[in-house]
């Protein structure tokens, strides 16, 4: 398939294929306005072309993001089982450490609460090769696990205190950064001031919904 916009992106079905070259010049001029692959300011697609993750939008809300994957670039990426229903994606990291704050990983972490399509592609020669939609499922301190999955709604978001809950069998991943990850609660803490220092449940949601 060929990409004209951005928007085409999120056309894709599982196992299209799509050039190096025509997605390397989507994502460089996307943000090159009057080129022809523009298709305005609000659906850029933002990092470098050369990077292995991009998203479609400004943060936190972005449209959908896009990751590439090349068989060991990092030690925990690859499938987590034969199904291919779940993946493994390494944080970005800099001399060994992560930075959860940093944007690329940012737009991972916020993807449970604003529910924008992550676009996975795995290589192929010199072609990607379209995986599927997924969303993060659970985070670990080096990388998050993307889950394959539907029905999301770019551009919107579910309030702070519905990231603890569970929606058809997937685990949204606040409550697991508490236990797991400070680091990323710290993080996260910077958008949001009335969670629970211990498990991140907000307490005016907990206390009401415990009222008789």
């Amino acid at each position: 398939m060929k990409l004209k916009t951005p928007k085409d992106l999120l056309l894709l079905a599982s196992g299209d294929v799509v050039t190096k070259r025509n997605l390397f010049d989507l994502i460089q001029y996307s943000k090159v306005a009057d080129s022809q692959f523009w298709g305005g300011e609000e659906v850029r697609i933002n990092n470098t072309p050369q990077q292995g993750i991009n998203w479609i939008g400004e943060p936190p809300a972005c449209h959908g993001v896009i990751i590439k994957t090349r068989p060991g670039s990092y030690e925990e990426d690859g499938w987590g089982d034969d199904g291919k229903t779940a993946y493994h994606y390494s944080f970005k990291a800099r001399g060994g450490e992560v930075s959860y704050s940093e944007k690329a990983n940012s737009a991972l972490i916020n993807q449970p609460q604003y529910q924008y399509p992550i676009l996975l592609f795995t290589e192929s020669g010199d072609s990607w090769v379209f995986e599927g939609t997924f969303s993060v499922s659970a985070i670990e301190t080096k990388f998050v696990v993307l889950e394959r999955g539907s029905g999301f709604a770019p551009g919107t978001s579910l309030p702070q205190e519905e990231v603890l809950y569970q929606e058809g069998g997937r685990k949204y991943v606040t409550h697991l950064m508490a236990e797991r990850n400070q680091g990323v609660v710290k993080a996260l803490k910077a958008n949001s001031a009335s969670v629970c220092d211990i498990c991140d449940l907000n307490l005016w949601r907990r206390i009401h919904r415990s009222a008789p």
